[in-house]
């Protein structure tokens, strides 16, 4: 049996990797959540978002927090303003295990701007 050309056979690398990611897609259902109650998230982070006058998702965050705790990448994109930071925070949030005390998260931010509202 002869071995296809190189170029073939990127060619049908190219083309499995294709067939795989649109099964992956085609599994990944678009859940909307209509309130922070119905996320899977500690009692201690709900609260903490309650606290700081959170009362619903935004539409973002209705899309977007979930499919990150599960492990998901994730690519959000919506006008300022509208929760993404509050949406992959409260993600990194409960993915966290508190008893490790080892780095867990790291987040990059392309603006020192960007960087210092994230902190707050």
């Amino acid at each position: 049996m002869e071995t296809p050309p190189p170029q073939q056979q990127q060619q049908q690398q190219q083309q499995q990797l294709l067939e795989q990611q649109q099964e992956a897609a085609a599994d990944f259902e678009d859940e909307v959540v209509a309130s922070f109650d119905s996320l899977p998230l500690n009692e201690k982070l709900l609260r903490g978002i309650y606290s700081y006058g959170f009362e619903k998702p935004s539409a973002i965050q209705m899309r977007g927090i979930k499919p990150i705790i599960d492990g998901h990448d994730t690519i959000g994109q919506a006008q300022s303003g509208t929760g993404k930071t509050a949406t992959f925070v409260i993600a990194a949030l409960q993915k966290i295990d508190y008893d490790k005390p080892a780095c867990q998260v790291l987040i990059l931010a392309p603006t020192r701007e960007l960087a210092q509202q994230i902190q707050k």
